[in-house]
């Protein structure tokens, strides 16, 4: 997103209750939120793959095929749905993912409704 157009949170319109049950229904996607919110920011598609794989499984060993599996599925659904609602951002060409925007709201209160 260029500097020209970016958003920010004070000129974001919050999400509905709605809006952010519908966003956050997947798991995979709400984990995404809470990885994103750990590590550095940007990151890699293949780091945010890593940390899911490893945050979902965390007793098996790195399956590469399945780390190829999350890192696609990462790349063509859950970052693109969370981008479009300005939570994320996403560089496409480059694979890198930052927080967005609507990012600090959406993971605080996730976490304050957290099934962990």
């Amino acid at each position: 997103m260029s500097g020209a157009h970016r958003l920010t949170r004070a000129t974001l319109e919050p999400l509905t209750l709605d809006q952010k049950f519908t966003l956050l229904a997947d798991r995979r996607r709400r984990t995404l939120v809470f990885v994103l919110g750990e590590v550095a920011d940007p990151v890699s598609i293949g780091g945010l793959g890593e940390r899911l794989v490893a945050r979902e499984e965390p007793e098996s060993a790195l399956d590469q095929s399945a780390l190829d599996d999350v890192e696609l599925e990462l790349h063509h659904v859950h970052v693109p749905k969370l981008a479009a609602h300005d939570v994320l951002e996403y560089d496409a060409e480059s694979g890198v993912v930052s927080r967005g925007p609507r990012f600090e709201r959406v993971h605080s209160w996730l976490e304050s409704v957290d099934e962990r």
